[in-house]
């Protein structure tokens, strides 16, 4: 008998995570390589930016960037976005945060179980 696939893991926040990643880029014109998200607790992404010019347009564009990124995110991760927090961080910081999502990922596709 197959078994039915389900989106999450042993990483919940994770699994969030991954569809706040796979659907930023497509709300921007060009790469917005200034800003990595980070971490999703309940509702809220928390999103690293390199420069508070990048905190000011997220901030600015909250609504709009909030609704369309909602509509991109697949219903099965029982991800319910209301909020982005822009977070002024350096670009070492930046690139640890990349570091960490790609380790992340490794362990959650590797299905390593607690």
């Amino acid at each position: 008998m197959l078994q039915r696939h389900v989106s999450y893991s042993h990483f919940p926040q994770f699994d969030r995570l991954e569809q706040v990643l796979l659907n930023w880029p497509k709300l921007f014109d060009q790469l917005p390589v200034g800003t990595q998200p980070l971490h999703v607790e309940s509702d809220t992404a928390i999103i690293l930016c390199n420069s508070q010019e990048w905190v000011d347009h997220i901030q600015a564009h909250h609504d709009d960037l909030v609704n369309r990124l909602r509509a991109l995110i697949a219903g099965e991760t029982r991800l319910h976005l209301a909020r982005l927090q822009p977070v002024l961080a350096t670009s070492t910081e930046i690139f640890l945060a990349r570091q960490m999502i790609v380790v992340l990922s490794k362990l959650r596709d590797l299905e390593v179980g607690f």
